[in-house]
């Protein structure tokens, strides 16, 4: 059964590509919806504020998106069918307000980055959504640090019916709904992964979107390490004993995303700090 459509509405046209972005062209089928946010304060942003400012940047600043979400719905700039320029969606220098999560280790975001080389503005249906937040947005290079920005409720919900109708409409495995971060790594949304408790929201927010789909979630839909460098885990294979019960985690860091169902060795390509990367996702060794 097709996931139901939400009610999308075109309020805020926002089809301003310059040429440089290739105005009214016509995109490759998308492989990747991605999720930002506004950064925006309060109880909460709007579509209309957010299409406020972008109107006010230059031209040669403007960005766009092909959805803008808020409490009061879900708003489509851009057909989807097009290009988006959301300038963001690039690589942009950690000295220009993008900060990757450093934890207490020194160690960056486990997805910071994580799709730079496979996704763009070229392959992605992005959406924008409209945060809040619980203390003032604060104008620094370091604002996206804070922990306490949130999407409310009804925002978050629009969020979830929009990502859900647009992977099932094109085709796109729930794998490739991602975050921003994980293409530029900046902290967006910063809610999201802007410290290693907040991933857990992340797996949260796309459980909630597998079940609209009547998907389950499984640790097959969540990054795979990429095992680039020493520092951050060996690429190495090897057989690991698990057994019934035994956690299976989405990283090395704790987050839990099912249960092994029997007692079983299976073969692993991946470990790191006694962590072991596996067709189920991590498991820990030695069960």
């Amino acid at each position: 059964m097709a996931v139901e459509k939400p009610n999308i509405r075109s309020t805020y046209v926002i089809d301003w590509h310059t040429a440089r972005w290739g105005r009214g062209k016509i995109a490759p089928a998308p492989e990747y919806v991605v999720v930002h946010f506004t950064g925006s304060g309060g109880k909460g942003g709007t579509a209309a504020a957010t299409y406020k400012d972008w109107l006010l940047r230059s031209k040669n600043t403007r960005c766009n998106t092909h959805y803008l979400v808020d409490a009061s719905g879900v708003y489509e700039c851009v057909d989807p069918k097009k290009y988006a320029c959301l300038f963001a969606c690039v690589s942009i220098p950690a000295d220009r307000h993008i900060q990757l999560y450093i934890d207490g280790n020194g160690e960056a975001s486990p997805q910071a980055c994580s799709h730079i080389k496979v996704a763009g503005n070229y392959n992605t249906i992005n959406i924008e959504a409209c945060s809040a937040k619980r203390t003032p947005v604060r104008k620094a290079p370091n604002a996206y640090m804070d922990t306490d920005f949130y999407f409310p409720d009804t925002t978050y919900r629009n969020l979830v019916a929009l990502s859900a109708w647009l992977l099932d409409s094109f085709g796109i495995p729930l794998e490739n709904l991602i975050m921003h971060h994980n293409i530029s790594g900046k902290l967006c949304p910063a809610m999201w992964c802007n410290n290693r408790g907040a991933f857990e929201q992340w797996a949260a927010f796309k459980n909630d979107v597998a079940l609209v789909l009547n998907k389950p979630v499984t640790a097959g839909d969540l990054p795979a390490p990429d095992g680039e460098g020493t520092e951050s885990g060996t690429l190495v294979t090897g057989n690991v004993r698990v057994k019934e019960g035994d956690p299976i985690y989405l990283d090395p860091y704790g987050i839990v995303v099912g249960y092994v169902e029997s007692d079983r060795v299976i073969p692993y390509t991946f470990e790191r700090d006694g962590m072991y990367y596996t067709s189920l996702g991590y498991v820990k060794g030695g069960g």
